[in-house]
């Protein structure tokens, strides 16, 4: 288990197990990151390393008024990115998780995720 707090001091919440290629699972509206245990479980035994993100005001995360935004948890997850030094991960979404990764893609690119 882990914690980071985001540049607008939110503290998010994220587990990080394994090694290997980096995926990140993001839960859509209302799931937490728990919500990925099987999925978690599969790609640990196919040798991933599995970053599981509570987006803000979800799971362990701190129910924040601000920043309820696609552009904001996008910047989550770069934050997110950084603070692990993941280099070029998959990101995985569900629901408003796959919304995530396309506000993601919108505001940051794919530079630096795996394609």
């Amino acid at each position: 288990m882990g914690y980071f707090t985001s540049s607008d001091a939110v503290k998010l919440h994220y587990t990080d197990k394994g090694q290997g290629k980096p995926v990140v699972l993001i839960s859509g509206y209302g799931a937490p990151g728990g919500s990925w245990m099987a999925q978690e479980a599969a790609l640990l035994d196919a040798g991933y390393r599995v970053v599981v993100f509570d987006r803000r005001s979800h799971g362990e995360s701190e129910n924040a008024v601000q920043g309820q935004h696609l552009c904001r948890h996008a910047a989550d997850v770069q934050e997110l990115i950084r603070t692990l030094g993941l280099d070029k991960p998959i990101l995985i979404g569900q629901s408003m998780g796959a919304s995530t990764i396309y506000a993601y893609l919108s505001v940051f690119g794919d530079k630096n995720l795996f394609a």
